[in-house]
């Protein structure tokens, strides 16, 4: 889409006033205007770093000929968006309403011009360019200042709505809704039945409406929903992968085989719309923070948005003051590290100013914030280490230069073109490259004991003693979920190095113990010997790994554990997923590499 650049009768710039949550549309907005010669101002995009954010944003408001207020949900209920236009009509400045998703202004803007950005954004935007840059002639159309009526969802967000609706439908009108004869307890399982439709169909299908998909969790649902149709699909073709679906899924595709086809190709083309294709409407459609970074290289990026990279920001920081929560003080030397070998020194010459930088990580206490307050208050840079969450008290951090560092590789910091970083996007867990393998292996250390733990049959039980049998079990079932727990731990960093290392010579120790008898029944009737050598090679290999990656890991973890008391004050309180996730699909991985899945 191209817009071709009018002049604009005052240089004055136009202020965007918005909720972070709606990062993404107001960076795209900001985007399109200066791209057709409109002076927007972005408060990411153009607040000085380092510098007094509060001065400049309200010498930017005082400036700005209009202020385009971005009306939604979240901005409603925002008292720093609720300021900024009262701010501006308090001084007469002209406000112009972006209506992005169902909201009601406030009484105070009821009479003030509108536009409905919630379907086509291209038609919306030459409105809202016809009102900004008018014609020859001076005239300007008027601006619909209607409510917003019923929820309007932008055309790209509505197909791809779409492709996760249709077959996640086409699913539960495909399941069997009658149950066996012999079914325990039936009445508790049609109870739970629709409570657990209504579950698929949210994580599925509201949770994108409603904004809470992300790009990545959008791509997974795609391709989940392709698999469950393309799967019997390929039992059908190829008789040989029996195991990848049920007879009843077998059958019911060579009965209605045109309409499994065509619910497989819905979530595709909704993959080739999302991988290839890249809409701007998605992109805008996205949660803060929950983005591919392709997608707004191109899209946003330009010389008025592109930030320098990060290690052009490191070597900015000549003298430096560094500071941290003692329980930090691993990664503060991994930080402190990175800025002398980049030319900073902690020794500052005479008349020179040190540049105070605030290291802050999930394990950084509110205490420790409160009681140097002075100190971290100071204007400097704020370099943010993992994922964290702020209360609204701690705004005033944002008002300071940032750096996103939760990679902790310089190397791959703003790949390509630097773009602006959005100081909310950082409540995401983004792990180090060697965390997050390390991360993987632990997991799937896990799930291949897991699967070991149902290794011996009913029938090799007879064999045996019972009792013997299910104490291993039980046992490596324990084995499996210790190191679930390692790896947990490893991503929340609620374990020192030294106990981490306990933890999993511990777990070493039991796992080969309880999974020798594995070994010799798998080994000796159920699996063939290739399978149970590539178990046996894996964990030796793994475990000789994870020794070596010590060292390596040594500065994630954090110099002591926190009391039950002072976990309740840290800023990492938000929950992490992911780690199940990855157990989940690795277990699935060892059950067929293993021959479980017949």
């Amino acid at each position: 889409m191209i817009y071709h650049r009018r002049a604009m009768p005052s240089a004055s710039p136009v202020f965007i006033s918005y909720s972070r949550k709606d990062y993404y549309f107001a960076e795209s907005l900001a985007f399109h205007l200066l791209r057709s010669g409109v002076p927007a101002w972005l408060d990411v995009k153009d607040l000085k770093p380092g510098g007094d954010w509060e001065r400049d944003l309200e010498n930017a408001l005082a400036a700005a000929s209009t202020l385009l207020l971005v009306v939604s949900p979240d901005s409603t209920e925002s008292e720093r968006v609720r300021a900024e236009w009262q701010h501006a009509l308090a001084r007469g400045c002209r406000i112009i309403v972006v209506h992005f998703r169902k909201a009601t202004p406030a009484p105070e803007l009821q009479s003030c011009e509108a536009v409905d950005f919630r379907g086509s954004f291209g038609r919306a935007f030459r409105a809202l360019m016809s009102r900004l840059a008018p014609d020859a002639t001076g005239q300007v159309p008027a601006l619909s200042r209607a409510a917003p009526g019923w929820p309007v969802l932008p055309p790209w967000v509505t197909v791809m709505a779409l492709a996760l609706a249709i077959p996640t439908l086409g699913y539960f009108a495909a399941a069997s809704w009658t149950l066996p004869p012999d079914t325990e307890y039936p009445s508790l399982v049609l109870l739970l039945a629709p409570f657990l439709a209504l579950g698929l169909a949210w994580f599925f299908c509201v949770a994108f409406i409603r904004r809470r998909m992300g790009m990545t969790r959008l791509g997974l649902c795609l391709l989940c929903l392709a698999i469950v149709f393309a799967l019997p699909m390929l039992r059908y073709f190829f008789p040989g992968l029996s195991f990848l679906s049920t007879d009843d899924a077998a059958s019911g595709f060579s009965d209605h085989w045109r309409l499994t086809v065509a619910l497989a190709a819905v979530p595709m083309a909704g993959l080739v719309i999302l991988v290839l294709l890249r809409p701007e409407d998605l992109l805008r459609w996205t949660p803060t923070g929950k983005v591919w970074a392709k997608y707004r290289i191109g899209h946003v990026a330009s010389a008025a948005f592109a930030r320098a990279e990060i290690a052009s920001q490191f070597r900015q920081v000549t003298t430096f003051a560094l500071a941290h929560d003692p329980v930090d003080a691993p990664m503060a030397q991994r930080l402190r590290e990175q800025l002398l070998a980049l030319g900073g020194s902690e020794a500052a010459a005479p008349g020179e100013k040190l540049t105070p930088v605030l290291l802050l990580s999930n394990r950084t206490q509110r205490a420790w914030i409160d009681a140097k307050t002075e100190q971290v208050r100071a204007e400097g840079i704020t370099v943010v280490g993992t994922g964290i969450d702020l209360t609204h008290d701690l705004d005033w951090l944002w008002r300071r230069q940032w750096i996103d560092f939760r990679g902790w590789d310089i190397r791959k910091g703003d790949r390509a073109l630097a773009l602006p970083q959005v100081p909310d996007a950082v409540t995401q867990t983004r792990l180090p490259g060697t965390v997050a393998r390390v991360r993987h292996v632990l997991c799937a250390i896990a799930a291949l004991v897991f699967a070991l733990g149902g290794a011996v049959s009913p029938e090799e039980q007879q064999q045996a003693d019972l009792s013997i049998n299910e104490w291993l079990a039980y046992v490596t079932f324990a084995a499996a979920v210790w190191w679930a727990l390692i790896a947990h731990r490893l991503v929340k960093r609620s374990r020192t190095a030294p106990l981490l290392r306990r933890d999993c010579l511990i777990g070493c120790i039991v796992t080969a113990i309880v999974v020798a008898p594995d070994f010799y029944a798998l080994g000796s009737d159920k699996l063939a010997v290739s399978r149970m050598v590539i178990a046996a090679v894996f964990l030796a290999a793994a475990w000789i790994w994870l020794a070596w990656q010590q060292a390596s890991v040594a500065f994630w973890l954090p110099q002591e554990n926190l009391t039950r008391a002072a976990k309740r004050s840290i800023l990492g309180t938000y929950r992490d997923w992911s780690t199940l996730i990855w157990l989940a699909a690795y277990a699935m991985l060892w059950m067929s590499i293993l021959g479980f899945v017949d």
